[in-house]
């Protein structure tokens, strides 16, 4: 597992091992170490979506929803075009 900023301002990003599996998983974090939530790939949408942490203490402003957001698309444009190229 490695963290990265990935373009976020206040949450770090941290790619999950993934044995077994076609796609990529990370778990995001509040810069303070708070679990945030999950960005994983949902089938029956074909692309990323945000899966927030069960827990009632994540708050999201602006910036991190758009930053999610973002990250969300360039995942699923980079995973469509993957399995394009493999086609």
């Amino acid at each position: 597992m490695s963290a990265t900023n990935a373009g976020f301002s206040y949450i770090d990003a941290v790619e999950l091992e993934n044995p077994g599996r076609k796609t990529r998983r990370w778990e995001l974090h509040a810069q303070d170490g708070g679990l945030l939530g999950f960005i994983e790939w949902l089938g029956r949408w074909r692309c990323y979506t945000f899966r927030p942490a069960t827990s009632s203490t994540t708050w999201f402003e602006q910036t991190c929803l758009r930053e999610i957001a973002t990250f969300i698309e360039s995942e699923t444009k980079a995973r469509r075009a993957n399995r394009a190229a493999q086609s």
